[in-house]
């Protein structure tokens, strides 16, 4: 089976480079505005190290005061048995 690529180069007019340029500034902002969102999110959550208040998040906190971050349980190391 054969693949095909063909390959076209646009020679825009420039009305259509003023609509393209209009359409990639929307999409910029639309992107930027969602980042910014998300990191408003992430840092409405965050707490110090030493210590958390519970009206950052009461709904993700632990008995601590703080987030609860759960993570798996680390693997015990065994010693190996000497023949």
């Amino acid at each position: 089976m054969f693949n095909r690529i063909y390959e076209f180069k646009l020679k825009p007019t420039n009305a259509q480079v003023v609509t393209f340029e209009e359409w990639l500034e929307q999409c910029r902002r639309v992107y930027n505005y969602s980042l910014a969102e998300r990191k408003d999110w992430v840092n409405s959550r965050k707490c110090q190290i030493n210590a958390c208040s519970i009206i950052f998040s009461p709904n993700a906190v632990s008995s601590e005061g703080c987030i609860s971050r759960k993570y798996p349980p680390q693997a015990q190391v065994r010693p190996v048995p000497s023949a």
